[in-house]
């Protein structure tokens, strides 16, 4: 419900704003942490695959309503870093 909270408090200031988020796949995600040479994952990395799934259906269910105040951007961040940010680049007229 942040994210109605945020749509309320924003949309008097008739301001133009962008939504962006990187969006992976929590399986590529996984594998991209252990590939990075930590010893051990975070808090965070070290949750099972079914919290990640929902942290990510949550932020395709919020940008379902931030999308009707904001622009909406999403990156697909199971690209190289390189590309992530020419994508974002491209996407936001950088």
């Amino acid at each position: 419900k942040l994210h109605q909270e945020v749509v309320r408090l924003l949309k008097p200031l008739n301001v133009h704003c962008v939504y962006a988020h990187c969006d992976i796949d929590p399986e590529i995600a996984a594998k991209r942490v252990m590939s990075a040479g930590r010893l051990l994952p975070d808090v965070f990395d070290a949750r099972e695959q079914a919290f990640h799934e929902k942290v990510r259906e949550g932020y395709k269910v919020a940008s379902l309503h931030l999308d009707t105040m904001f622009e909406h951007v999403v990156l697909d961040a199971s690209k190289t870093p390189e590309e992530v940010l020419a994508e974002a680049r491209n996407k936001l007229n950088l």
